[in-house]
């Protein structure tokens, strides 16, 4: 899955190299919008299904890191669950680190391991697979991580690591605005 913002001519020269690179499964790039690329994968995880995840921000895409993905990858244990690997960069880089709240504008890459499942059964086996998985990533990590991509039992050190420089004034945000921390169904900066 790809993504350009701007003239049609340039998206279609960005990705020439990916379609020139070999023969497609799938090639469904085309002019989209913005709507449509942002519900891509809402069928794939529809309500009701168990998730467990984690995520790791990367300066680079280091062999060592593309290696574990590979050794990985054999042993998803869903057919629900997967590894995304985002390629930042680009405007996501041209951002201030404090213009918004999330700082972590140096990381070149996401690598998120979902764990998705449908039978309770099931948890224990895949929370583990995510778990390792995502602490075997961690070697390759700046320290941050997504934030939406983070499991509830990741604790305050990596939302604190999430927002990096910004979690201060965030925290600060939290307790003038939410100081009962009424809205805490996310990975909450608690107040």
């Amino acid at each position: 899955v790809v993504c350009h913002k701007g003239s049609a001519s340039d998206g279609e020269r960005l990705v020439k190299p990916i379609k020139e690179f070999g023969p497609p499964a799938l090639d469904f790039i085309g002019p989209t919008s913005y709507k449509a690329q942002q519900s891509l994968f809402d069928a794939g995880s529809p309500p009701g299904l168990r998730n467990y995840w984690r995520s790791n921000f990367m300066a680079e895409l280091s062999d060592a890191a593309i290696d574990a993905n590979v050794a990985r990858s054999d042993e998803v244990p869903s057919p629900e669950s997967m590894i995304l690997v985002e390629h930042l960069g680009g405007a996501v880089g041209r951002v201030g680190a404090h213009d918004t709240a999330f700082s972590n504008r140096n990381a070149q890459y996401n690598t998120s391991v979902f764990g998705t499942w449908v039978d309770a059964a099931d948890d224990d086996r895949i929370i583990a697979w995510v778990r390792n998985f995502g602490d075997e990533l961690k070697a390759f990590s700046t320290g941050g991580a997504y934030v939406n991509y983070m499991a509830s039992d990741e604790g305050a050190g990596n939302i604190k690591a999430a927002y990096e420089t910004n979690f201060k004034r965030l925290t600060e945000v939290k307790r003038k605005y939410d100081p009962t921390n009424f809205f805490s169904g996310n990975q909450n900066i608690a107040p």
